[in-house]
């Protein structure tokens, strides 16, 4: 029984996390639709596809192992390193991306209209 409530108690924490993203996607749909043309719709499309085929592999899903280390783990020694080394390694992922963005400004796909931009604002909300 113990470990049925556990199972629930997780799968809460997840699906919360799930569900928050989602609606943040969903609310910001109409705005991003009213700025746009239809010409740019699959250009997001792909930025969008593109970003959440990257996020994985570039963050490796630290958000994801901190709820289930955290919730796991009831110790306080155990949770004393968990935040730091995730912090810091997001700090690591973050100066990673701003490497990145020079690059993906030159790619032809984020141009506008036949303007360079990146449409970081956007992406980050298509995961």
């Amino acid at each position: 029984m113990r470990q049925y409530k556990k199972l629930a108690v997780n799968t809460f924490f997840f699906t919360s996390g799930n569900i928050g993203s989602r609606s943040i996607q969903f609310l910001m749909r109409p705005l991003f639709t009213r700025y746009m043309v239809p010409s740019d719709y699959g250009k997001l499309d792909l930025i969008r596809t593109t970003v959440s085929l990257l996020v994985p592999i570039l963050s490796f899903q630290i958000n994801e192992a901190i709820l289930r280390f955290a919730v796991e783990s009831r110790v306080e020694q155990k949770n004393k390193n968990l935040l730091p080394n995730a912090l810091i390694f997001s700090l690591f992922a973050f100066i990673f991306s701003l490497i990145l963005y020079p690059v993906m400004r030159n790619i032809s796909v984020f141009a506008v209209n036949g303007q360079r931009k990146c449409h970081s604002k956007m992406s980050l909300t298509g995961q």
